[in-house]
């Protein structure tokens, strides 16, 4: 992969709307936030983007 568009793809921030209100944000190479996190727990997930 070209070594910008990898770059371009690591600086890329994912927002998530809240159920609660708010957002959270899911960035590449990054822990899940805190929000996000207590909602998953323990159980595998993943993000879909076009």
């Amino acid at each position: 992969m070209d070594e910008s568009l990898l770059a371009a793809y690591r600086a890329t921030a994912y927002r998530v709307r809240l159920r609660q209100g708010g957002w959270a944000t899911i960035r590449i190479d990054a822990p899940l936030p805190t929000a996000l996190a207590t909602i998953v727990g323990e159980h595998p997930w993943g993000f879909v983007t076009a």
